[in-house]
């Protein structure tokens, strides 16, 4: 837990933990905070392409852990959150991290249904190309 994800001003520091999508940077992963509280976190495409966004929710260990053994679709994970979703926002060098309703999530923000993690921990050791 030492590569830095972002600093958000009512969270502190997010490290990356697992990455589950990588495509020229990690797309689906978790992070944590130096506390050990866990996010699931999702890219969501944005226009213009300078702009990041993604969608961030705090997850139980015990959880993440269930989202890991394909025993949770994604969808679930972000529509029927244990606590609060947060946009988070990167124009340039500001970030935000604004709550929102799971019920405001558009079909383009979200997984589609029946979509995994299909995580393998192995997976994670091997050298980039």
């Amino acid at each position: 837990m030492n590569e830095l994800f972002v600093r958000l001003p009512s969270i502190g520091e997010l490290y990356y933990h697992h990455t589950y999508l990588y495509y020229d940077e990690p797309l689906v992963f978790s992070c944590a905070t130096k506390a050990m509280q866990y996010y699931f976190v999702l890219a969501v495409p944005s226009i213009p392409p300078a702009n990041e966004t993604w969608l961030m929710v705090p997850i139980s260990s015990g959880r993440l852990s269930k989202a890991e053994k394909n025993a949770i679709e994604l969808r679930d994970l972000i529509v029927n959150p244990e606590t609060v979703i947060f946009q988070v926002d990167r124009i340039g060098t500001d970030v935000s991290a604004i709550p929102i309703d799971p019920s405001a999530l558009t079909e383009k923000m979200l997984p589609e249904a029946g979509e995994y993690l299909d995580y393998s921990p192995a997976l994670e050791l091997l050298p980039s190309p």
